[in-house]
């Protein structure tokens, strides 16, 4: 499947230049699931789908008001320590993908899907940190 990079192209240059997101509309936390558009990238980085590129992403850690770390989730389950399998949510299952961690900012994010644990979040985390 051939990737359409001008496409993806053009729609950053409008989420950039972004301004209908007031201060007070989108509250990022830790813990949260957003859908994000975070694009059609190179090899093996985890693309976004649809018309706006996007993908469920989890926020590890919060920065500013702009920007979090976030880390993508995929449907297919996957094994290593690279991936922590989730709770299903909402009937869903997934994984997360802890080797894709990048900083994202608010103006890819899209719309909140769901809020884990703290315990689960804290898993994560103790997963996260074991990489290094």
């Amino acid at each position: 499947m051939e990737k359409d990079f001008d496409k993806w192209s053009e729609l950053k240059k409008k989420i950039d230049t972004r301004e209908e997101i007031e201060e007070n509309e989108i509250f990022i936390k830790n813990r949260q699931i957003w859908w994000c558009s975070i694009g059609l990238n190179v090899g093996s980085e985890q693309n976004g789908h649809g018309e706006v590129f996007e993908r469920p992403v989890l926020v590890l850690r919060k920065y500013t008001t702009e920007t979090f770390l976030g880390v993508p989730l995929t449907s297919k389950q996957k094994d290593g320590n690279y991936y922590f399998k989730l709770e299903p949510y909402s009937g869903v299952s997934s994984c997360v993908i802890l080797s894709q961690a990048k900083v994202i900012d608010r103006k890819r994010v899209r719309r909140m899907i769901y809020e884990i644990s703290y315990q689960e979040y804290q898993k994560i985390i103790e997963q996260y940190k074991k990489l290094f």
